[in-house]
């Protein structure tokens, strides 16, 4: 697991989520040993009646990823580091996902299940 993790902080060491809040990303490790449906993630990280879903991996690394012509500099190399951060999740596990919970501060959890593990990265969206 040791590796995954400085492979992952290293990947996002110098990224924020943009949003109105701009938040890096924390690591992120759970009591949990699969990956539950969006209600039981949300009891299991003190979020429980909040708002949650349960995204798929590839879809929400799709739209961070994706490069456009409008983009500018910062834009586009937040898509590149996100690609990569992509690229060391699926290296170390098969078994991933993506939670938001809550509503106007979502908090955005990327993970995957790694030697028996819920873990991953943390961040928080805000969202007006």
């Amino acid at each position: 697991m040791a590796s995954f993790q400085n492979e992952v902080m290293q990947a996002s060491s110098v990224m924020v989520f943009p949003s109105e809040s701009d938040v890096p990303f924390s690591w992120f490790v759970s009591s949990l040993h699969r990956l539950p449906d969006a209600a039981t993630f949300a009891r299991s990280t003190g979020h429980a009646g909040e708002a949650a879903i349960r995204l798929n991996f590839d879809a929400f690394f799709d739209r961070h990823t994706q490069i456009q012509p409008w983009m500018d500099e910062g834009q586009q190399a937040f898509a590149s580091r996100m690609q990569h951060l992509r690229e060391v999740f699926q290296k170390h596990s098969q078994k991933l996902a993506v939670y938001r919970v809550g509503e106007i501060q979502v908090h955005i959890y990327i993970v995957a299940v790694v030697q028996g593990r819920v873990v991953g990265l943390e961040t928080l969206s805000i969202e007006t």
